[in-house]
Formats: structure tokens, C-alpha cells, sequence
């Protein structure tokens, strides 16, 4: 028994250090502040400013900082790109002899591609995300004319690309934020 407690007490000492070695691989770059870099179109940043965009990525448990941050946050977007619009007519059969009825929308096939990059102070790469990499689409109500359907678009063209603007960078932010949340960076 007492050679049990002797040997015991003996590897008192080591467990603690290998304790505290395990403790320092985990904390070995405590990273405690972050800082924010965006680079966008002006096309794009007339729909949604710089600071808006620098403000809506957080990093929970961690503090924004401008300078020495232990992170940087590149957020990076290309322009907006319309890939095809168009005057689209349906026909809706009616259920007596009278014909049919038709009426038309306008449909938007875009793409607006993000990327998000996190650097330790080393400079070294730690996170990278990309969002809009496919095409989305744009359906709009439908309308009793062609002409109408035209006038939608030529009439609210500027602020249906805005709304494109944020229906993919919005969601990007949130979940650039959220992965380097989680990825316990702290």
C-alpha cells in the first residue's frame, strides 16, 4: 500500500504538467478581438453601405476592434450580375367555352457571388466561406398585359437589384458569423 501512495505521489508532478501542456495546445493563440475588412462595387454598396455590411459580421465572445486585431474578417463581394430577364406569359385554361386566360410576369435569373476569409494575426488562413455561387431566381406577380409586365421591371428595376443584393449578401453575413462563432475562436 505504501509503495502505491509513494508511486502515486511520484506521478503527482507530471500529470499536473501534462495537465497544463494539453491546457496551453488549446490556448496557444487566444484570439480576443477581431477586426472587419470589406471590399465590394460601388454598385453593390449603394444597396447596402460599407458600414452596414462591417457592422451585421460579429464574432460572439470576442471584441471588434480597427487596430491590432488577433483576426481579421475579409469580406469580399463581386457585382451583381443579371443573367437574363424576361416577359414570361401564362395560360390558365378556363372550365367554360370562353377560351382561355393569360397573363404575364417577369422572371429574373441573377447571381452575385460573396466570399468570406478570417486570418490569425500571422497572418494565416483560419476560415473561408463562399455564398452565391449558383444562379437564383426572381418570379414576379402576374399581370393583365405584357405591357404591364414591362413596365414592372423598366419602373422598379433598381430597387428588384437591391433586393437581389441583400437576399444573398444578408444571409451570407449571418452565416459567415455564426461558422466563425462556432468555430471557437476564442
Amino acid at each position: 500500500m505504501k509503495t502505491l501512495i509513494r508511486f502515486t505521489l511520484l506521478l503527482l508532478p507530471f500529470a499536473s504538467s501534462a495537465q497544463n501542456a494539453d491546457q496551453n495546445a488549446n490556448n496557444a493563440t487566444p484570439y480576443t478581438t477581431y477586426a472587419v475588412e470589406v471590399q465590394a462595387p460601388d454598385s453593390v454598396l449603394q444597396s447596402i453601405p460599407k458600414t452596414t455590411i462591417e457592422n451585421a459580421i460579429s464574432i460572439r465572445g470576442l471584441k471588434k476592434v480597427t487596430t491590432s486585431p488577433s483576426l481579421t474578417v475579409s469580406f469580399t463581394t463581386r457585382d451583381l450580375v443579371i443573367i437574363e430577364e424576361s416577359v414570361k406569359e401564362f395560360v390558365a385554361a378556363k372550365k367554360d367555352t370562353t377560351g382561355s386566360d393569360t397573363t404575364y410576369y417577369v422572371q429574373v435569373l441573377y447571381s452575385l457571388k460573396c466570399e468570406g476569409k478570417c486570418y490569425n494575426a500571422q497572418k494565416q488562413l483560419v476560415y473561408s466561406g463562399s455564398w452565391g455561387i449558383g444562379q437564383s431566381k426572381f418570379t414576379s406577380f402576374q399581370m393583365a398585359t405584357r405591357q404591364e409586365a414591362e413596365d414592372y421591371w423598366k419602373n422598379n428595376k433598381e430597387s428588384l437589384k437591391s433586393n437581389f443584393i441583400a437576399s444573398i449578401i444578408n444571409p451570407s453575413l449571418v452565416a459567415m458569423g455564426n461558422r466563425l462563432s462556432a468555430e471557437k475562436l476564442r
